[in-house]
């Protein structure tokens, strides 16, 4: 089985080139590992996947990031 830190580095490669994708994190949802999707668009979840290689798929929106 692929571990969760696996798949969000395999998650990272891809969703860093789409549109509205701001960040990707290993987060937690209903006690399991999920990996967490921060966009700035609405248009950009809808090429994003529920499950991504037997991981849940959580999407966050709020915005662009900055640096401080």
């Amino acid at each position: 089985m692929t571990s969760v830190t696996e798949v969000l580095q395999l998650a990272e490669a891809w969703l860093d080139e789409i549109d509205g994708v701001e960040g990707v994190a290993q987060g937690k949802v209903d006690n399991e590992d999920c990996i967490t999707v921060f966009i700035s668009s609405p248009a950009a979840a809808e090429n994003i996947p529920e499950i991504f290689h037997g991981v849940k798929v959580v999407i966050e929106g709020g915005g662009t990031f900055q640096a401080l």
